[in-house]
Protein backbone atom coordinates (compact mmCIF):
# COMPACT_ATOMS: atom_id res chain seq x y z
CA UNK A 1 0.00 0.00 0.00
CA UNK A 2 1.71 3.01 -1.26
CA UNK A 3 1.76 6.41 0.82
CA UNK A 4 -0.64 8.33 -1.39
CA UNK A 5 -3.17 5.54 -1.41
CA UNK A 6 -3.58 5.86 2.31
CA UNK A 7 -3.25 9.45 2.25
CA UNK A 8 -6.15 9.27 0.20
CA UNK A 9 -7.98 6.97 2.22
CA UNK A 10 -7.71 9.37 5.27
CA UNK A 11 -8.28 12.21 3.42
CA UNK A 12 -11.86 11.05 2.50
CA UNK A 13 -12.22 9.49 6.07
CA UNK A 14 -12.19 13.27 6.96
CA UNK A 15 -13.96 14.05 4.57
CA UNK A 16 -16.51 11.44 5.85
CA UNK A 17 -16.34 12.33 9.43
CA UNK A 18 -16.96 16.18 8.78
CA UNK A 19 -20.09 15.13 7.17
CA UNK A 20 -21.32 12.84 10.12
CA UNK A 21 -20.36 15.59 12.67
CA UNK A 22 -22.87 18.08 10.68
CA UNK A 23 -25.38 15.36 10.54
CA UNK A 24 -25.39 14.96 14.56
CA UNK A 25 -25.68 18.90 14.76
CA UNK A 26 -28.90 18.73 12.13
CA UNK A 27 -30.65 16.22 14.56
CA UNK A 28 -34.22 16.97 15.79
CA UNK A 29 -33.91 19.91 18.35
CA UNK A 30 -32.46 23.47 19.60
CA UNK A 31 -28.95 23.88 19.07
CA UNK A 32 -27.54 26.25 22.01
CA UNK A 33 -26.19 29.13 20.04
CA UNK A 34 -22.61 29.02 20.88
CA UNK A 35 -22.53 25.25 19.01
CA UNK A 36 -23.84 27.06 15.74
CA UNK A 37 -21.07 28.64 15.26
CA UNK A 38 -19.21 25.08 15.34
CA UNK A 39 -21.62 24.01 12.86
CA UNK A 40 -21.28 26.77 10.42
CA UNK A 41 -17.44 25.88 10.32
CA UNK A 42 -18.00 22.56 10.01
CA UNK A 43 -20.45 23.40 6.79
CA UNK A 44 -17.27 25.29 5.25
CA UNK A 45 -15.13 22.94 5.98
CA UNK A 46 -16.58 20.24 4.48
CA UNK A 47 -17.77 22.39 1.12
CA UNK A 48 -13.63 23.42 1.30
CA UNK A 49 -12.14 19.84 1.50
CA UNK A 50 -14.91 18.65 -1.02
CA UNK A 51 -13.90 20.89 -3.82
CA UNK A 52 -10.28 20.09 -3.41
CA UNK A 53 -10.83 16.42 -3.71
CA UNK A 54 -13.01 17.10 -6.81
CA UNK A 55 -11.06 19.10 -8.44
CA UNK A 56 -7.59 17.32 -7.67
CA UNK A 57 -9.01 13.59 -7.88
CA UNK A 58 -11.25 13.99 -11.02
CA UNK A 59 -9.89 17.25 -12.92
CA UNK A 60 -6.60 17.24 -11.79
CA UNK A 61 -6.46 20.71 -11.24
CA UNK A 62 -4.70 23.03 -8.48
CA UNK A 63 -7.58 25.72 -7.16
CA UNK A 64 -5.25 28.14 -4.84
CA UNK A 65 -6.19 29.84 -2.05
CA UNK A 66 -9.05 27.22 -0.62
CA UNK A 67 -7.02 26.45 2.48
CA UNK A 68 -5.98 29.77 2.93
CA UNK A 69 -9.48 31.36 2.73
CA UNK A 70 -10.86 28.52 4.78
CA UNK A 71 -8.27 29.17 7.72
CA UNK A 72 -9.10 32.91 8.00
CA UNK A 73 -13.15 32.03 7.84
CA UNK A 74 -12.10 29.57 10.73
CA UNK A 75 -10.76 32.54 12.83
CA UNK A 76 -13.25 34.63 12.30
CA UNK A 77 -15.79 32.32 13.65
CA UNK A 78 -13.90 30.25 16.27
CA UNK A 79 -13.45 33.67 17.62
CA UNK A 80 -16.77 34.20 17.54
CA UNK A 81 -17.35 30.78 19.62
CA UNK A 82 -15.36 31.65 22.38
CA UNK A 83 -16.98 35.31 22.06
CA UNK A 84 -19.89 33.61 23.12
CA UNK A 85 -18.07 31.46 25.84
CA UNK A 86 -16.01 34.33 27.36
CA UNK A 87 -18.49 37.54 26.82
CA UNK A 88 -16.71 40.08 28.74
CA UNK A 89 -15.93 43.82 27.46
CA UNK A 90 -12.35 42.84 27.71
CA UNK A 91 -12.67 39.50 25.44
CA UNK A 92 -14.97 41.58 22.82
CA UNK A 93 -12.25 43.89 22.70
CA UNK A 94 -10.03 41.25 21.68
CA UNK A 95 -11.81 39.32 19.26
CA UNK A 96 -13.16 42.09 17.11
CA UNK A 97 -8.87 43.66 16.82
CA UNK A 98 -8.31 40.19 16.01
CA UNK A 99 -11.06 39.57 13.64
CA UNK A 100 -10.42 43.05 12.04
CA UNK A 101 -6.08 42.88 12.01
CA UNK A 102 -5.06 39.51 11.33
CA UNK A 103 -7.30 39.42 8.03
CA UNK A 104 -5.84 42.48 6.84
CA UNK A 105 -2.30 41.46 8.06
CA UNK A 106 -2.98 38.03 5.81
CA UNK A 107 -4.84 39.26 2.88
CA UNK A 108 -2.36 42.92 2.16
CA UNK A 109 1.02 42.13 4.09
CA UNK A 110 1.47 37.67 4.10
CA UNK A 111 -0.44 37.71 0.41
CA UNK A 112 -2.44 35.03 0.95
CA UNK A 113 0.76 32.41 2.43
CA UNK A 114 -1.45 29.97 4.79
CA UNK A 115 1.42 28.88 6.92
CA UNK A 116 1.72 31.99 9.71
CA UNK A 117 -2.07 32.02 9.99
CA UNK A 118 -2.22 28.47 10.77
CA UNK A 119 -0.05 28.44 13.29
CA UNK A 120 -1.58 31.93 14.90
CA UNK A 121 -5.24 29.97 14.70
CA UNK A 122 -3.76 27.39 16.38
CA UNK A 123 -2.04 29.16 19.17
CA UNK A 124 -5.02 31.38 19.40
CA UNK A 125 -7.80 28.74 19.94
CA UNK A 126 -5.07 26.27 21.79
CA UNK A 127 -4.82 29.23 24.41
CA UNK A 128 -8.52 29.45 24.50
CA UNK A 129 -9.78 26.21 25.13
CA UNK A 130 -7.24 25.93 27.72
CA UNK A 131 -8.74 29.03 29.30
CA UNK A 132 -12.27 27.60 29.25
CA UNK A 133 -11.19 24.01 30.87
CA UNK A 134 -9.36 26.75 34.34
CA UNK A 135 -12.74 28.86 33.64
CA UNK A 136 -14.68 25.26 34.16
CA UNK A 137 -12.50 24.19 37.16
CA UNK A 138 -12.33 27.28 39.03
CA UNK A 139 -16.07 27.96 38.57
CA UNK A 140 -17.21 24.15 39.65
CA UNK A 141 -20.59 24.81 38.04
CA UNK A 142 -20.63 22.26 35.87
CA UNK A 143 -21.50 19.21 38.13
CA UNK A 144 -20.89 16.15 35.18
CA UNK A 145 -18.74 18.04 32.86
CA UNK A 146 -19.10 14.96 30.69
CA UNK A 147 -22.60 15.89 29.81
CA UNK A 148 -21.58 19.42 28.82
CA UNK A 149 -21.16 20.04 25.42
CA UNK A 150 -18.56 22.85 25.24
CA UNK A 151 -16.96 20.13 27.12
CA UNK A 152 -16.41 18.16 24.37
CA UNK A 153 -16.07 21.11 21.90
CA UNK A 154 -13.35 22.80 23.91
CA UNK A 155 -11.51 19.40 23.75
CA UNK A 156 -11.40 18.55 19.79
CA UNK A 157 -10.84 22.14 19.52
CA UNK A 158 -7.39 22.15 22.24
CA UNK A 159 -6.46 18.28 20.33
CA UNK A 160 -6.31 19.55 16.93
CA UNK A 161 -4.96 23.10 17.31
CA UNK A 162 -2.40 21.63 19.41
CA UNK A 163 -1.85 18.84 17.41
CA UNK A 164 -1.65 21.41 14.26
CA UNK A 165 0.77 23.49 16.20
CA UNK A 166 2.97 20.61 16.54
CA UNK A 167 2.99 19.44 13.07
CA UNK A 168 3.37 22.42 11.69
CA UNK A 169 6.44 23.78 13.94
CA UNK A 170 8.04 20.11 14.17
CA UNK A 171 6.76 18.51 10.35
CA UNK A 172 7.21 21.42 8.42
CA UNK A 173 10.73 21.53 7.48
CA UNK A 174 10.53 17.72 6.78
CA UNK A 175 7.68 18.95 4.57
CA UNK A 176 10.10 20.81 2.49
CA UNK A 177 12.76 17.60 2.38
CA UNK A 178 10.12 15.99 -0.04
CA UNK A 179 7.06 15.09 -1.45
CA UNK A 180 6.75 11.87 1.27
CA UNK A 181 7.51 14.10 3.96
CA UNK A 182 4.66 16.55 2.97
CA UNK A 183 2.39 13.97 2.57
CA UNK A 184 2.89 11.81 5.91
CA UNK A 185 2.26 15.20 7.99
CA UNK A 186 -0.80 16.00 6.19
CA UNK A 187 -1.90 12.66 6.44
CA UNK A 188 -1.39 13.08 10.63
CA UNK A 189 -3.19 16.35 10.11
CA UNK A 190 -6.25 15.01 8.96
CA UNK A 191 -6.46 12.15 11.67
CA UNK A 192 -6.39 14.69 13.79
CA UNK A 193 -9.32 16.29 11.87
CA UNK A 194 -10.82 12.65 12.41
CA UNK A 195 -10.79 12.98 16.06
CA UNK A 196 -11.83 16.71 16.18
CA UNK A 197 -14.89 16.09 14.53
CA UNK A 198 -15.73 12.67 16.84
CA UNK A 199 -15.60 14.96 19.47
CA UNK A 200 -17.47 17.69 18.38
CA UNK A 201 -19.76 15.11 17.17
CA UNK A 202 -20.31 14.15 20.57
CA UNK A 203 -20.48 17.47 21.63
CA UNK A 204 -23.31 17.12 19.53
CA UNK A 205 -25.17 14.68 20.55
CA UNK A 206 -24.91 15.52 24.19
CA UNK A 207 -26.52 18.68 23.09
CA UNK A 208 -29.62 16.87 22.42
CA UNK A 209 -29.49 14.80 25.38
CA UNK A 210 -29.12 17.60 27.57
CA UNK A 211 -32.21 19.09 26.13
CA UNK A 212 -34.22 15.55 25.80
CA UNK A 213 -33.80 15.36 29.84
Amino acid sequence: MSYLFLFNVIFYLSLASTLGAIVFSLRKGILRSDLKFIQVILFISFTADLLIGVTTDLFHIHVPYIGSTYRILELIIILEFYLNIFNSRYNRAIVRSLQVLLPFLFFFVLKFEATPIRITNSVLFSIYSISYFRKMMLEMNVPNPIMDPLFWANSAVLLYFSGVLFLFLFFEPLAKVNEASAVISYMFHNILLVLKNVLFAVGFWKNRYVKAI
